[in-house]
């Protein structure tokens, strides 16, 4: 059966790290944020390791946008496509002829606003809303159908049991091997190229697979308050009831 794990979330929430992953298993296929397929920044449509001259990358621009999970399956003679396009619209009218599975990946507010605001806008009350507006689609979407929550910390201090428990219900083949992505060649499209380069060239940079609890030094005890009262925490505490019931 052809089948599309999609990996939703906000942006750094760790889908790249889980695709890279689960794209590393037998018969499974990490395409990365594959909407840039369809954008017209033309820097972005590149392929991680070959760049614009990636033979993969380049015959699958083409196909059908209805059936393009499924038409990739099929050209690329994979069953499982791994992706990383994190927002509902990426997903929404392309998955006619394949099985849908979305593992929402969230993490803390407090982490995922420390996140939010070392990468880009430092208004904390913005980033929190933004999160809310995201999961908010994201929970809509997933919810017509058999949806997994995936707490990211959870998954970085046990991903062995957690990766044994996604290859049961996805029925892959579990290889711990996987979980050395840096191992593997992965042909993926998404701005975190330049990450997966790093740890393909410097083997030490995989050493920062951890647990991160750089937001209980980076945040101000006013902004950790925000990140706990906002009402982003009534869509995360969803989530972890899912998680927690799941796993």
């Amino acid at each position: 059966m052809k089948k599309l794990i999609g990996i939703m979330g906000a942006s750094y929430c760790g889908s790249t790290h889980l695709s890279l992953i689960l794209g590393s298993l037998y018969d499974a296929l990490n395409i990365g944020e594959s909407h840039w397929l369809f954008e017209n920044n033309n820097d972005m449509r590149k392929c991680s390791i070959c760049g614009h001259d990636c033979t993969r990358i380049n015959y699958v621009m083409n196909l059908p946008k209805k059936s393009f999970y499924s038409s990739l399956s099929d050209k690329l003679a994979c069953n499982t496509i791994v992706a990383s396009d994190k927002h509902p619209i990426f997903y929404e009218g392309k998955l006619d002829n394949i099985y849908f599975h979305p593992i929402i990946l969230f993490k803390s507010p407090e982490r995922h606003l420390n996140s939010l605001m070392s990468h880009g806008d430092t208004d904390p009350e913005k980033n929190l809303s933004v999160l809310q507006d995201i999961y908010t689609a994201i929970e809509k979407f997933a919810s017509d159908y058999d949806y997994t929550c995936l707490d990211y910390d959870y998954f970085l201090s046990d991903k062995e049991n957690v990766l044994k428990y996604l290859c049961k219900k996805f029925n892959l083949i579990y290889d711990e091997k996987a979980i050395n992505y840096w191992n593997f060649d992965h042909h993926f499209l998404g701005g975190n190229g330049g990450a997966y380069f790093k740890i393909r060239t410097k083997k030490d940079f995989y050493t920062c697979d951890y647990v991160d609890y750089r937001y209980k030094f980076n945040l101000s005890e006013k902004n950790m308050l925000l990140a706990r009262s906002h009402p982003y925490n009534e869509i995360y505490l969803k989530m972890v009831k899912k998680f927690t019931d799941e796993f």
